[in-house]
């Protein structure tokens, strides 16, 4: 999971590690969940990650989706929020045991995520990739040109 505040460069950071291993890259965010409407989360959940689960060599990108992965703890949390959180977990168990590809969380938001979610086990660190200070800038700028 990479964690911190917009524009740190999360997305960059897994373009980077794939094309460095020579491994595909997708992103899969928000509306990617959204394309059958909002009655059709759970189901479009399943597509997606059956196609995933079929990918080989490929770091996987789950850009800001937090909405799906919601603590369940939460007293106002809906009931349809909660199903879409063990959704997204079952999916998530699924697509880790089959070991073919990487994948990541990239959030401006980990404390919004269900422990379970975050836990030791499902996803390997939690790395804050934060702001990055003068020096590390005029090298990223020079690595540009």
């Amino acid at each position: 999971v990479l964690f911190g505040p917009p524009g740190t460069a999360k997305t960059t950071i897994c373009e980077a590690l794939a094309k460095r291993m020579g491994y595909d890259f997708v992103v899969i965010d928000t509306a990617v969940f959204l394309t059958d409407g909002l009655s059709n989360v759970s189901a479009r959940i399943r597509y997606v990650f059956k196609r995933l689960m079929a990918l080989r060599k490929c770091i996987i990108l789950f850009d800001e989706i937090e909405e799906f992965c919601l603590n369940r703890e939460n007293p106002d949390l809906s009931m349809e929020s909660r199903m879409l959180t063990t959704s997204m977990l079952t999916a998530i168990n699924d697509l880790r045991r089959k070991k073919q590809s990487l994948f990541f969380i990239a959030t401006n938001r980990l404390r919004a995520f269900d422990s379970a979610i975050t836990r030791p086990g499902r996803f390997d660190m939690n790395l804050l990739v934060g702001t990055p200070n003068l020096q590390s800038r005029i090298i990223q700028f020079k690595q540009q040109l």
